[in-house]
C-alpha cells in the first residue's frame, strides 16, 4: 500500500493540539519540537499517569496518520512522531542490489 504524501505543515499542527490537551491535563508532561517531528516527553511525570494516556495518545494519534508516511516511535517516557525516513536497510539493499547490476 503506497503512502499518502504529507506535508509536515499538515499533520504537525494536528498532533501538537492533540498532545498539548493530554500534556496540560499531565503534571511534568511536555511536548518537545523537533526539526524532525514532534515528541512527547513524560518522563517526568507522575508513573501511572504517563503510562495511562500513553497509550491513548498513541491510538488517536494511529487513527489520524493511518496510511501516511509519518511514523510513531514509542521509548519510555516518550513518544516521537516524525516523517518516516529511509531504512538503513532498506538503503544498503538498495544500493547493494543496484551495484550488482553495475558489475
Amino acid at each position: 500500500m503506497p503512502f499518502a504524501e504529507v506535508d509536515n505543515s499538515d499533520w504537525q499542527p494536528k498532533i501538537k493540539k492533540i498532545i498539548q490537551a493530554y500534556v496540560d491535563n499531565i503534571d511534568g508532561s511536555f511536548i518537545e519540537e523537533r526539526q524532525s517531528g514532534i515528541l512527547f516527553n513524560y518522563k517526568n511525570a507522575e508513573n501511572e499517569h504517563g503510562t495511562l494516556f500513553h497509550y491513548d495518545i498513541y491510538k488517536h494519534i494511529m487513527k489520524i496518520l493511518a496510511g501516511t508516511n509519518i511514523e510513531i516511535i514509542n521509548s519510555k517516557g516518550t513518544l516521537e512522531i516524525k516523517s518516516a525516513g529511509i531504512k538503513m536497510v532498506s538503503l544498503i539493499l538498495f544500493l547493494f542490489i543496484g551495484f550488482l547490476f553495475i558489475v
